[in-house]
């Protein structure tokens, strides 16, 4: 049986119970957060803009979201609590009219709408300005493997597409990093080798087409000349290093062996050939004759010799820089040389046309052996002898004299050991 006690008891946690409640419903939070309309109210077409707007709440505000034509196009960035700006960046890529409008959720889930903002887009005037692009990097490729190809861009609007193009003929699509500028890049596997002319083309919103400058991308063999043995290209490289040092005992060490001559018989044989040779550079090339480096040791001193007059016809200029020798050592060893001769090339092909009858494709490996072997003069390893008769017969026939100058057995060179045919 419940005392008077009992039940007065309960009947005041019940009121205490009642009153907490009612203070409960009188402190929660049922306003939603004031919300300003979006600035600015224009923005230029294909241009990122940065909207913004105001908010407030007495408990605070934990995330806005931008709405564009009735599409959320996510959070906006938060500058404050109970009140500060909210900013995101869009853009937009229709001309007309189009509504913003920014949404703020408080600590209490409550929801507040700003007005609804009308943003007109501002057209851009006649774009008649191309694209600039830059030329392609790397300028050069190794035989069979891709190689990676970039060019950079810009543009007020924004370029939309890039393509590759190798000798004038369209390779693809590049790949785009960015829109008013960036890279564009794309992956291109050369399976012969020689030099090839790339360039980039871009192409902006409003159609305008801007060239990249042609970039030359050599492409040397992965071996030497058809069925040749040879030194390897660190071997080359360090022979260029050890002439430069110019230095006679240096060169007997390396080579195991002495000098075929002398300096002054070495020198009177090379300046008959090549004319008067001072300085360094010329003491070099007196050197490179009567000594050879380990390299070059099975030409024989004539035809080192040989080699540099080859190159000099090739550049008009005397080997002096270790690129040259270099480049020089791979002459002498039937590899392509680096640096490109367009004078020489150009006139190589008009004897491979004289002795093939047609042109020269330099995309096919026998034909462009033939035409950089006329080009550069390179000496074959092993050198054939018995092909060397065949080709003098053949020259023979198409010239109606034996060869005599360097150019000529270069021509005959080119007919004993690239591989061409008519």
């Amino acid at each position: 049986m419940r005392t008077k006690r009992s039940f007065g008891v309960a009947f005041m946690a019940a009121a205490m119970s009642l009153t907490a409640l009612v203070a409960h419903a009188q402190t929660a939070d049922t306003t939603n957060p004031t919300v300003s309309a979006v600035t600015p109210t224009s923005a230029n077409l294909n241009a990122a803009t940065t909207y913004t707007a105001t908010y407030s709440d007495s408990v605070g505000v934990t995330g806005c979201d931008l709405y564009l034509d009735g599409a959320n196009q996510g959070a906006m960035t938060l500058a404050g609590s109970l009140s500060g700006t909210a900013t995101k960046s869009a853009t937009l890529t229709v001309a007309g009219n189009h509504t913003l409008q920014a949404r703020c959720r408080d600590a209490a889930g409550n929801v507040g709408l700003g007005a609804t903002t009308t943003v007109t887009t501002i057209p851009p005037g006649p774009d008649a300005t191309d694209p600039n692009v830059g030329g392609l990097t790397p300028s050069g490729a190794t035989l069979g493997t891709a190689t990676v190809f970039s060019a950079t861009f810009s543009d007020a609007l924004g370029v939309t597409s890039c393509e590759l193009y190798i000798n004038g003929t369209l390779d693809g699509a590049m790949t785009l990093a960015g829109t008013t500028s960036g890279t564009a890049t794309r992956s291109h596997t050369f399976t012969a080798n020689g030099s090839y002319t790339l360039q980039a083309r871009c192409r902006d919103l409003a159609g305008n087409v801007g060239l990249g400058a042609s970039t030359i991308v050599t492409v040397p063999p992965t071996q030497g000349l058809p069925g040749q043995t040879s030194f390897s290209l660190e071997r080359m490289e360090a022979d260029a290093v050890l002439l430069l040092q110019n230095d006679r005992a240096a060169l007997e060490v390396a080579n195991g062996r002495g000098c075929e001559f002398s300096d002054a018989e070495a020198r009177t044989r090379s300046e008959a050939i090549l004319g008067a040779l001072s300085g360094t550079s010329g003491q070099v090339i007196v050197n490179f004759m009567g000594c050879g480096s380990p390299s070059s040791l099975h030409l024989g001193a004539g035809e080192r010799l040989g080699v540099v007059n080859s190159y000099r016809a090739a550049y008009g200029r005397l080997p002096s820089t270790q690129a040259h020798w270099f480049d020089a050592i791979k002459i002498g060893n039937g590899r392509y040389p680096s640096e490109i001769s367009a004078s020489a090339e150009a006139s190589a092909k008009t004897r491979f046309r004289t002795i093939y009858l047609r042109d020269a494709n330099m995309s096919a490996n026998l034909d462009a052996n033939a035409v950089v072997i006329m080009a550069y003069g390179l000496r074959p390893l092993p050198r054939s002898v018995s092909s060397e008769a065949q080709a003098i017969g053949f020259y023979q026939g198409i010239f109606g004299h034996l060869p005599m100058s360097a150019t000529d057995w270069d021509a005959l060179r080119a007919i004993a050991y690239s591989g061409a045919t008519r």
